[in-house]
């Protein structure tokens, strides 16, 4: 009997922890749930004739949207005819990658978007720690072929899903400390203008050209391909410290002046 009478106490108990449980965390699963099933993709297909950055809030009617081909030979000829047949239209011409640099300077009204997307080859020169590649390729392509490799770029932003050329044209800065945007890392890059003619532009050929690109939304040209530093991939330790509010910018440059030249960074 007093066996029996235990067993009730503790049947009793379990259940009074269950009811309380399910009144406490209850509703917040019902309304998850219910959250869940009416959730519905959002993200309208555009219009023929339409296209849009990825805010999803600049849809603008063009004129047509061009693929540039993978193949570098065939696509240089191609985009030349299409920059010379948009000059003699009167048409503007919008370069797009990823499309996560938005503005005006990206999508022309009745203009051409020429996407970049296609055109994402790259070679490693690993005796000088150069990766040559075209400029549609994203960050997310890059990575995994410089791992295997035993290598890694040297500034880039928290993400991948970006593409080189529109880092470049934006001269985006990374997330490591104390280092310049990326066009610190750009050897040279070939830049064919308006007029269809591919120039070299580098710090010692091209050099306004060369300073202009880098950073230039792709105002000055269509950036074709480019030569970046890369460096050997490391792992890296991750160290944290707590530290009064009073005192952080001094104990920040301290640990920074204590750090090796690479292979370092604060995230804040």
């Amino acid at each position: 009997m007093f066996h029996l009478k235990k067993r009730r106490r503790i049947w009793v108990l379990l259940a009074a922890c269950l009811v309380v449980l399910v009144l406490v965390v209850g509703r917040p699963i019902l309304h998850l749930t219910r959250v869940t099933w009416k959730d519905t993709d959002q993200i309208q297909k555009l219009p023929p004739g339409y296209v849009d950055d990825v805010s999803r809030m600049n849809k603008t009617k063009v004129s047509g949207v061009w693929d540039v081909p993978g193949d570098g030979l065939a696509a240089e000829e191609q985009l030349r005819e299409l920059l010379r047949r948009a000059r003699t239209a009167g048409l503007r011409v919008s370069i797009a990658g990823a499309r996560h640099s938005m503005g005006g300077h990206t999508i022309y009204p009745g203009g051409i978007m020429i996407n970049m997307l296609p055109f994402n080859r790259m070679k490693l020169d690993e005796e000088r720690n150069i990766l040559h590649v075209q400029a549609g390729a994203r960050w997310s392509e890059i990575i995994p072929y410089l791992d295997k490799r035993g290598r890694s770029i040297e500034v880039m932003q928290s993400d991948n899903s970006f593409t080189v050329g529109g880092s470049v044209s934006v001269n985006c800065h990374g997330w490591q400390y104390g280092r310049p945007p990326i066009a610190s890392t750009v050897e040279s890059f070939r830049l064919m203008k308006a007029d269809g003619t591919i120039v070299l532009c580098s710090r010692a050929e091209n050099r306004q050209l060369f300073s202009l690109a880098l950073g230039g939304y792709g105002l000055f040209g269509i950036i074709l391909d480019v030569d970046l530093r890369v460096l050997p991939n490391e792992r890296l330790r991750l160290e944290q410290y707590v530290v009064p509010i009073e005192g952080h910018c001094n104990h920040l440059n301290e640990r920074s002046s204590k750090a090796p030249a690479s292979g370092w960074s604060m995230l804040g």
